[in-house]
């Protein structure tokens, strides 16, 4: 096998088609320096199917096209074609002669053929293979692979022995063979992964095709359910109708019967009614009675108490005399000498005696004959009692019996109304037992109906669900896509919030003082601070380390932060303080502007804020941004100053 020609066109130096023939004896090509010695060998590199822009001298693939020159124009494809002998039979395919081709174009496209037909760059590398040609072959050597060969390194040389001992192409084989293995189990997992996702399927489709069956099974049975059903209520209705045929010519028999009954009843409600009236008019008359008959018992009983009294001073006064008799008596020895004035006395008093005895008889028939019209007004208002008591019992009795006539007429109201319904309820059955025939054939033609179209209706639900899949598998990698963005959105978040709360970027002293028992110390500046977006970076520039200064409440606060940060603290660093009551006063310079104006500030530093960037302006010029204070400090570019501070703020 040897080279025989190599055709170049639009490669390297080589615009036009050039073709290089290799004759018997030709062992070099000469030339002075530019003339495309070296473009020859490296286009026989090049065809055969070198990948490295640098092999062949260049920074990328498109410049092996020819670039142009003053007189020519770039062309936009290069070819090169190698023909060699094959008349030994080195190469395995069944050709004398053997030409490989490569094509490259601007675009970055590339085509490979041998004997023009088209084929992939393996095909030409597997075709050279243990041949000694090819784009690292030991038959093109560079002065780099001399050095490779004569260096002490093992492996650099092993590459070139194995070569040209013929064993790469196994190696390249094996590695071949294990990347296809590779892929082979990959695909095989994912096959593995899919047959289970498809079995999944199946069996929800096995289970929807058994719940389908079952639905069918359990239409049909319904339906032959429904059609014994209808036809037994059919055969019910016949047999009803017949019985309420026989019952209504006997219900308009009871009817009649109960007309008669209820007007019977209406009389006698009638008479019961008049009979109510009456008592309660009776009633009325006793109620009277009875008033006037505890009036004049009232009256007896005033009386009676009266004549009780007169009777029991009569008593007492009887008492009285006997008393005073007995006294008399028993002073009659004493006063014998006074005998005729005691029998005078005597006398008198037996006169009185005998008037007080006749006047306690009369009290006592009086009050006898008070007592005996007491019973008897007693007796009588009894009686009259008894009489109110049965009048109101038979009165109540009136009420009831009136209570069950009405009962009794509204019962036979509603049973003649009943008897009226369903007599219009068999009319109506019989024309719905007439129209029920023709019904349920129309019937199991729609349930017929009915069943293809659920039919139908599941299969397109089918169709459906696969076309809405790849929609599915869309917006689930579209949520999937948004869950990971949030999951970063809220790392972030919670990084930033870390920063803040350990309060990255500023010093670690001033971290100490902060997390220190120290009293009156209210924060750093930037925490009374919320920054636009336009203005964060020029606030921070303006204030530099005064970002971080400490506000305290007062000239005590910043003894004690000084003692602590002369007693505490031995990690050098240093404090700038702000006491609250050594802010000055602006208030004569008008109203605040400039930075301050694009800022908010809040809280207990807010009068310190309002101090520092109180007539602070920003303006450019001379190319740098100029920033100047109210006391006439110019600050030139950015100073430096500051840790993005408010810039996390403005971020939470």
């Amino acid at each position: 096998m040897r080279l025989k020609s190599l055709k170049v066109q639009g490669f390297k130096s080589f615009a036009d088609a050039t073709t290089v023939e290799f004759h018997d004896g030709i062992t070099a090509v000469v030339g002075p320096n530019g003339c495309g010695k070296s473009n020859i060998s490296d286009a026989i590199r090049w065809v055969l199917g070198e990948q490295r822009p640098t092999a062949i001298r260049g920074a990328k693939m498109e410049e092996a096209i020819f670039q142009g020159s003053i007189n020519r124009r770039p062309v936009n494809r290069g070819s090169v074609s190698l023909t060699v002998s094959n008349e030994d039979g080195a190469l395995p395919i069944a050709y004398e002669e053997v030409e490989i081709g490569r094509q490259v174009f601007r675009d970055g496209g590339s085509e490979y053929s041998i004997n023009r037909s088209s084929v992939r760059l393996k095909d030409i590398v597997e075709l050279y293979r243990d041949t000694g040609l090819g784009a690292n072959a030991y038959a093109m050597i560079e002065q780099r692979m001399v050095d490779a060969i004569l260096s002490n390194r093992n492996e650099e040389r092993r590459s070139l022995f194995e070569e040209a001992a013929g064993i790469g192409k196994y190696k390249d084989r094996r590695k071949s063979a294990t990347r296809r293995l590779e892929r082979a189990e990959m695909d095989l997992q994912r096959l593995e992964d899919v047959i289970a996702e498809i079995q999944t399927k199946v069996r929800s489709l096995a289970r929807q095709k058994g719940k389908a069956q079952r639905y069918n099974e359990f239409r049909k049975r319904r339906l032959d359910v429904e059609v014994e059903v209808v036809r037994h209520r059919l055969e019910t209705l016949s047999a009803r109708l017949k019985s309420v045929t026989e019952h209504l010519e006997g219900d308009v028999q009871t009817e009649q019967g109960m007309v008669v009954e209820l007007a019977s009843s209406e009389a006698e409600y009638e008479a019961l009614r008049l009979s109510k009236i009456e008592a309660e008019k009776q009633r009325m008359t006793d109620v009277a009675s009875l008033g006037e008959v505890r009036e004049t018992l009232v009256r007896w009983e005033r009386d009676l108490a009266v004549s009780d009294e007169r009777a029991a001073y009569a008593a007492r006064r009887l008492a009285q005399i006997e008393d005073e008799i007995t006294e008399a008596q028993s002073q009659v020895v004493k006063f014998q000498e006074n005998e005729l004035g005691l029998e005078i006395s005597l006398n008198r008093l037996n006169d009185e005696l005998g008037r007080a005895k006749s006047d306690a008889a009369d009290r006592s028939e009086d009050a006898e004959q008070v007592r005996v019209r007491l019973e008897e007004s007693r007796s009588k208002f009894d009686a009259v009692e008894s009489k109110g008591s049965e009048i109101a019992r038979r009165v109540a009795q009136l009420e009831g019996d009136a209570e069950s006539a009405d009962a009794q007429a509204a019962e036979l109201e509603r049973r003649l109304d009943q008897i009226t319904n369903e007599l219009s309820a068999a009319a109506d059955t019989i024309s719905d037992l007439e129209s029920q025939g023709d019904l349920f054939s129309q019937e199991l033609v729609e349930v017929t109906e009915a069943l293809e179209l659920a039919r139908s209706d599941a299969d397109l639900r089918l169709e459906q669900l696969e076309v809405a899949r790849p929609a599915f598998e869309v917006a689930r990698r579209e949520r999937r896509g948004a869950v990971e963005q949030l999951t970063s959105l809220t790392a972030r978040r919670d990084a930033l919030e870390s920063l803040a709360r350990d309060r990255e970027g500023v010093d670690p002293v001033v971290r100490a003082l902060l997390e220190s028992d120290v009293s009156g110390v209210l924060g750093v500046l930037s925490d009374f601070i919320d920054a636009g977006d336009g203005s964060i970076e020029i606030v921070e520039s303006f204030l530099g380390p005064l970002t971080t200064a400490v506000v305290v409440q007062d000239v005590k606060a910043l003894d004690r932060a000084l003692q602590w940060f002369g007693t505490s603290w031995r990690n050098g660093g240093g404090l700038i303080f702000l006491p609250l009551d050594r802010v000055p006063d602006f208030s004569s310079r008008g109203r605040a502007s400039g930075l301050l104006g694009q800022v908010e500030v809040s809280g207990a530093g807010a009068p310190w804020v309002e101090a520092l960037l109180h007539g602070v302006s920003r303006s450019e010029g001379a190319g740098e941004m100029m920033v100047t204070e109210h006391d006439g400090v110019v600050r030139v570019g950015n100073p430096s100053g500051g840790s993005s501070v408010l810039e996390r703020k403005k971020i939470l």
